[in-house]
Formats: structure tokens, sequence, C-alpha cells
């Protein structure tokens, strides 16, 4: 594979440098963005768009948005360490229209270091675009960085949440992926729904797995009444796997206004959900983490302290 570095020679104009890495760069201050990923681009493998197994890297400070206006096939996408910014009233960079897929059971997407409005508010890379799989593999989202997800997935078996943070904000319908499992491996899943006060949003996410890695699966019901999130199934990857189940609201909302529901629920055992299955009030300094049960009406609820058994061990399987 050719290994191509495209930057900015003067105002407006595009050029191909050699550099150690395929990838984009936008200097300090540039917010020119790809309108056409395939035309604009044509220099970084000898004329053709990449279909190797490339992936793009961001590799400057800052990033404009890139459209993949017809079919590019990619191994990954990294947006590196860009400052997110925010101009003409929305936050770059962002991927935009249909058009990419990820190929490979190692396909990923690495977010990006967060960045802040005059406001104050926090700001990511956004997926504003569906990026699609090859029917089967699996994308991981990995890295220290985080990714908004505004239009799900589609046509992966598996999307892993492997470190960073993905947050998804869409109100209703099916979260991040629009079929497949979603296995949490040590990232951080937040559904952040923008409820007006008063209102409620319901969700789903289909089956669930967790992992090694102490994945956190949060949610919000904001400003309104209440967030319900429904799964299919949430079930343990193996020995040593975790997960924080975090509704915002903490303990007190957990099974009332922030309800995790599971269509088939595991198992309890002592009338306990796996143990590594945890929550924690984080309201109370030094509070540890907590085990979980599962009631029909109100979901993944916290165990009743006062029902643990003195003296009585808990053992992972």
């Amino acid at each position: 594979m050719k290994k191509l570095l495209v930057c900015m020679a003067t105002m407006g104009a595009i050029c191909a440098c050699a550099e150690p890495t395929d990838g984009f760069f936008w200097p300090e201050g540039w917010y020119h963005h790809l309108t056409t990923f395939q035309s604009q681009l044509r220099f970084w493998e000898g004329n053709e768009v990449p279909s190797d197994g490339g992936v793009a890297y961001w590799l400057g400070p800052q990033a404009g948005d890139i459209t993949f206006g017809s079919s590019v096939t990619l191994r990954g996408l990294d947006f590196g360490n860009v400052k997110v910014a925010n101009g003409s009233n929305a936050d770059h960079p962002r991927i935009l229209t249909t058009g990419l897929t990820l190929a490979g059971d190692d396909a990923f997407i690495r977010g990006t270091g967060r960045g802040t409005s005059t406001s104050g508010k926090d700001r990511y890379a956004l997926v504003n675009a569906t990026v699609s799989g090859t029917g089967a593999n699996t994308l991981t989202i990995r890295g220290p960085g985080s990714l908004t997800v505004n239009t799900p997935f589609a046509n992966f078996g598996t999307v892993v949440l492997g470190g960073g943070d993905a947050i998804v904000t869409a109100t209703s319908g099916r979260l991040l992926a629009t079929g497949g499992t979603t296995a949490l491996r040590g990232g951080f899943l937040r559904w952040a729904p923008s409820l007006a006060a008063g209102a409620s949003a319901s969700a789903s996410l289909g089956a669930v797995t967790y992992g090694k890695g102490h994945g956190v699966l949060q949610w919000a019901k904001g400003n309104g009444d209440s967030a319900t999130l429904t799964v299919d199934s949430l079930t343990s990857e193996g020995a040593g796997s975790t997960l924080w189940i975090r509704p915002s609201g903490g303990m007190s909302a957990l099974g009332d206004t922030e309800k995790l529901m599971v269509t088939t629920p595991p198992a309890l055992v002592n009338g306990i959900l796996d143990p590594g299955l945890v929550t924690r009030d984080e309201t109370v300094e030094s509070m540890p983490l907590s085990f979980l049960t599962y009631d029909a009406a109100n979901g993944v609820v916290p165990y009743p302290a006062a029902s643990l058994v003195p003296g009585r061990a808990w053992r992972r399987s």
C-alpha cells in the first residue's frame, strides 16, 4: 500500500506528501471540509480510493467533515487527537452521507478527545451517516477518545465498546446499531436523550454481552420524567466479565425514573444477578459497589443490602 499524507500547501489547495502513514492533515485554523472523499483524495492510492484495508487517520490538531459520496471500503477511521470545533451551527468533524463500509473483524473507529464550546459543553466527533459492515463482521470502538453516534451502525454482527466513550442521543428506536450484538469490553456506552421537561424516552439495544475490562452502561432522563432502556438479553462472556450499570440519577433512579428492562432476563442465584453486574450509589462518598436483582415490573434494580446473608462469600464462577 502506498502511504501518503494529505495536507494543505496553500489555502484551498490539496497536495500529496510522502509520510509513513495513510491520513489527512488539517492545519490549525483550517476548517475546510472534504465534500467528496473520492475526488479530493485521489492522490492517496495512486489515483484510486484505497480498497485494500486502508485506515483513514486524522493527523492534525483540527479536522473538517468528510463526505463519502459513493461506495468506499476501509478498515478503520482514527480521529486521532483533533480538537472538535463548532462552526456554522454544527460540530466538526462529522462523517456525512452513506457510502462507507468498514470491512474485516478488526474494523474500528477511534474517537477524539473532547472539545468545548464557549458555553463549556463537551463536544466530540460525530457519526451522522450510516457506517456499514459486511454482514457479520465486528466493529470495535476503541481508544481513549469519545464518539457521538447519531446514526446507528448497520450490517455488523457485533459492535464492541472496547475503550473510550460512545454517546447516543436518539430518543427512541434501536440505539448504536440496527442489528447484531452490542459487546461492552471496557468501553463506556452512554445513552443521553435530549428530553424536554415532562417528556419520556424509550429505546432498545438488542442483545448485550459484557466481558473483561470494566465496561459501563449509563443512561439519563435529563430534564425529562423518565428514560427506559430495553435490551433483548444481558449475558456474561465468561470468568472475569464485569459491567457497571450506572443510571445518571443514581441507585434511587434505577428501576424508577431510569429503567433497564431485559426481555429475557438472566437467571437469579439466591435472588441476585451475576455478581459481575454491579451498581453504586455515587451520591454517598466511598459507597461500595452493590449487587443487582431483577424485578418483572421495574427491571434491573439494586439488591437490598438487608437481604444479604452475613458471612456468605460470593465467588464468580
